[in-house]
């Protein structure tokens, strides 16, 4: 592995003090606080101990964690954080999520074990303040809460708000009962779970234990994520939380109906949303077990799981198993702020931004923020419907891939970003597209070379995409908005279905898209091979780039 000079972004004037016998210039004149035109311990002339096992470290990490970049830079913001980066360039091809030129930033964390000596006079124990305990935690949680109810306009101040139909009473203390609550119109904080189910069973609500979870839930029969939520909410001042195995009944479909429509205002009215992002069940905890991280020579490497890119980031997607789950998808989306646990750190996102412990969290721009969707639904773009179209299409491309314990909650899963859309602008939704750019949304197309299953009893017409399992994509130039530069040579006529607003699943049986437009001749021959490349998106592709022009 080739590891290059690049500028170095932020440099920490505030560095430990050094054993500078063994260290370069470029670390003695960081420690005075002087801004270097680059920090790259790969280029060190002097091959100082420090720069060979920053580098080394680097290294051994790449290999570690299967990372493959084709030209790694090592940079570096201080004594104890680097950075990986490169350029990730797809294969050229024509459908959104493969976009070309994503930026790839690995970053790890160097801390020096107990006993070995330490010149650089590294942090001893454990990097950083999730895995110190749960104080420290809470501590830094209060500090970015606090941030948010004060200086960001977007979020809002975090008022009362009007309680869900059943929300658990937890009480302040750790002796206090913890019971089902029915508010009835009630006003009050309240905070949101996101997590994984899993397989293993745990604690529920059902319609014959509903009054007895109205008297008292034991303490000791949660599991240990509902546990650690509950500990968080007492530690911050509220007294009730939504957790929808126990808020909602499981085993009433009316009920669970009635809830799921009103999804998106449970979480968009929540003070904050607490979603253990590293656990892929509720008998894990919020709060991660330590890894003892890689030891190389005289330090400990430790990698720093961000969030994932919907793209290409398969490998957070595993180390944070909650970002694959359809319904967290707009859990997390239309919470107003989300406070993650991951492997190695506690993560924010709100809708002014991004942070975390070690402060080098970015944006994907592949990937629809809390921010994006609020522009996507404010007044500001209240009657763009070519923007709101585009915004959408690049939801169904994130969102289809993700998984779902039953495929039949494909459109109920999204309903509540859907019915935010609905309201803010209007428009009729049309079993997962728009009614005002329905043309453009059926352009879709499975992103596989198998064939897409199709569930039976139908979920949604054949023209939709929510009629099929697993991941879709659309053309390119139909994603992002520039709309105005393609001809569409072909009109709705007429649609027909049960109900065009139906955020759930209608009666595909009754559903039909009558079009006016022109024909292209082609043949359909079987090529012989088992994973033959996808001529049918190459033919559109190179179609529309002639033409502008797509039907």
């Amino acid at each position: 592995m080739s590891l290059n000079t690049t500028p170095s972004r932020e440099i920490d004037p505030s560095l430990p003090d050094f054993n500078f016998d063994v260290l370069c210039n470029v670390w003695k004149e960081t420690r005075r606080g002087k801004q270097q035109e680059y920090l790259s311990p790969s280029t060190c002339k002097r091959k100082c101990e420090g720069c060979s096992v920053i580098t080394q470290a680097a290294q051994v990490m790449m290999e570690a964690w299967c990372i493959d970049l084709r030209n790694p830079d090592l940079i570096s913001g201080s004594s104890q954080l680097y950075q990986v980066t490169d350029w990730f360039r797809s294969s050229p091809g024509v459908s959104f999520p493969a976009i070309v030129g994503s930026f790839v930033k690995v970053t790890f964390i160097i801390s020096a074990p107990e006993g070995i000596p330490n010149p650089w006079n590294l942090q001893i124990g454990p990097p950083t303040i999730l895995l110190r305990g749960f104080d420290p935690a809470i501590n830094h949680v209060r500090s970015w809460l606090s941030k948010c109810l004060g200086e960001h306009s977007r979020c809002g101040a975090g008022p009362e708000s009007r309680l869900p139909t059943r929300v658990l009473d937890v009480g302040s203390k750790m002796s206090d009962p913890i019971r089902l609550h029915e508010p009835r119109g009630e006003k009050s904080r309240y905070l949101c779970l996101s997590y994984c189910w899993g397989k293993a069973p745990f604690i529920s609500t059902t319609r014959e234990t509903l009054e007895s979870r109205k008297q008292k839930i034991k303490y000791d029969d949660l599991p240990q994520t509902f546990r650690d939520f509950i500990q968080i909410a007492r530690a911050l001042g509220v007294r009730y939380v939504w957790i929808d195995a126990l808020c909602i009944i499981q085993d009433d479909k009316a009920d669970w109906a009635y809830e799921s429509s009103r999804m998106a205002d449970v979480y968009r009215l929540s003070y904050l949303c607490v979603a253990p992002a590293w656990a892929d069940s509720p008998h894990r905890g919020c709060f991660p077990p330590p890894e003892q991280g890689l030891e190389v020579g005289p330090v400990i490497v430790t990698k720093r799981d961000h969030f994932p890119s919907p793209t290409h980031d398969r490998d957070t997607n595993r180390q944070l198993p909650l970002f694959s789950r359809a319904w967290v998808y707009q859990e997390r989306i239309l919470s107003p702020r989300t406070l993650y646990f991951s492997r190695h750190e506690m993560l924010w996102d709100c809708r002014d931004g991004r942070d975390c412990e070690c402060g080098t969290v970015v944006h994907h721009h592949d990937d629809l923020s809390k921010l994006g969707f609020d522009d996507m639904t404010s007044e500001y773009y209240r009657h763009n419907h070519n923007f709101q179209g585009s915004m959408w299409r690049i939801i169904v491309c994130q969102y289809s891939g993700l998984q779902l314990t039953y495929v039949s909650d494909r459109l109920a899963a999204l309903a509540g970003m859907a019915a935010e859309i609905h309201h803010a602008s209007g428009q009729e939704y049309v079993v997962g597209l728009w009614r005002d750019t329905l043309l453009v949304d059926m352009c879709w197309f499975a992103n596989s070379s198998e064939p897409a299953p199709r569930r039976i009893p139908h979920r949604a017409p054949s023209w939709s995409w929510a009629s099929v399992d697993g991941a879709v994509c659309y053309p390119t130039f139909l994603v992002f908005p520039r709309l105005n530069e393609t001809t569409l040579l072909a009109s709705v006529v007429g649609i027909q279905l049960t109900s065009l607003c139906t955020f759930h699943v209608p009666d595909p049986r009754k559903g039909f898209v009558e079009l006016h437009c022109l024909l292209l001749p082609a043949r359909l021959e079987s090529s012989g091979q088992a994973n033959p490349p996808n001529k049918v998106s190459s033919f559109i592709d190179a179609y529309s780039r002639q033409s502008r022009a797509f039907c």
